[in-house]
């Protein structure tokens, strides 16, 4: 399923050198590592991942923008400019399906979640694993279309 193919790039004593998600160039991202063996900076892809599950028979739009899918499961991007300053933003899936017992009448779920990114560069902090934390929150919000 896309957005969730990672690759890691080590030092020779296992500290992250590296980081890249679905073989994208333009989602690379580095770790500087001090002679302490601590992470200083490292550089954050402009990029949110949003990623679940939803019924087959639901249309799923991230920012009214299609998502790719494989069955159930699906993954939209959503890019930023986060060069000068931490971005702070919104993002809206919007699921559509025709109700079971009348198919002329539509069913809708609307998820609204907010997300934060590191600038581009800058200090490493554990807690900025956003694609894990949207995915739960969106998984809990969409339950009743699955």
């Amino acid at each position: 399923v896309s957005g969730q193919q990672y690759e890691y790039a080590f030092d020779d004593i296992g500290n992250r050198t590296g980081v890249k998600q679905n073989g994208n160039e333009k989602r690379k991202g580095n770790y500087q590592v001090g002679e302490a063996n601590e992470y200083g900076l490292r550089t954050v892809p402009g990029y949110a991942d949003v990623m679940g599950s939803v019924r087959t028979n639901a249309t799923l739009t991230l920012n009214l923008q299609p998502t790719e899918r494989k069955e159930r499961y699906f993954h939209g991007e959503v890019a930023f400019s986060n060069v000068t300053a931490a971005v702070y933003g919104s993002l809206t899936n919007l699921a559509v399906m025709n109700d079971g017992s009348n198919p002329a009448t539509m069913v809708k779920r609307v998820v609204n979640g907010k997300f934060s990114r590191q600038p581009s560069i800058g200090a490493h902090c554990f807690c900025c694993d956003f694609w894990m934390r949207w995915a739960t929150c969106l998984r809990s919000a969409m339950k009743s279309f699955n």
